[in-house]
């Protein structure tokens, strides 16, 4: 996935009224190259688990939302593409806002408490991981349910970089 492919669908969304300020990740898996690369549009920041270090990094990947009237009057908007070198074992993890931000007005939001789940469930696969950061979200203390979607996708890459 390069920035351009943001460009273009920029270009179609903007085409439509009803489409204003998308977030979303564009994740591209080259598992013969070992390389993940990741462009960002609004969408909170993914999460690289490394097997060979057995830790979670907060990989802090910018980039302006989609068919936003806001950045569009003050200029162009950014997106950049950021490659990584992964392993065998590592895994990407993308969530929407809707789990990491919920009752952040009350300076109680979820955030990336989930990384210690994931480092928890490193010999389960990609689907159990999920639903293990779903499980724990919803154990986190909150008034009523988010108005928010909450999305979780879990990459692992398998032997020879082979992901599932």
């Amino acid at each position: 996935m390069h920035c351009i492919e943001i460009l273009r669908i920029d270009a179609t969304v903007n085409q439509h009224e009803y489409f204003r300020r998308i977030s979303m990740q564009c994740i591209a898996v080259d598992p013969r190259r070992c390389r993940i690369d990741i462009v960002n549009a609004g969408h909170p920041y993914p999460v690289h688990y490394s097997a060979r270090r057995g830790k979670c990094d907060i990989l802090p990947i910018r980039g302006d939302l989609l068919h936003d009237y806001s950045v569009r009057a003050g200029g162009t908007p950014s997106w950049r593409q950021y490659g990584l070198e992964v392993e065998a074992g590592d895994m990407i993890v993308l969530v929407s806002d809707g789990l990491t931000e919920g009752h952040i007005l009350r300076g109680d939001a979820y955030e990336y408490r989930f990384t210690a789940v994931v480092a928890k469930h490193t010999a389960d696969g990609p689907a159990v991981i999920g639903q293990a950061i779903l499980d724990d979200w919803k154990q986190h203390l909150r008034d009523e349910d988010s108005a928010d979607d909450v999305t979780v996708v879990v990459v692992v890459l398998g032997g020879a970089g082979a992901a599932r």
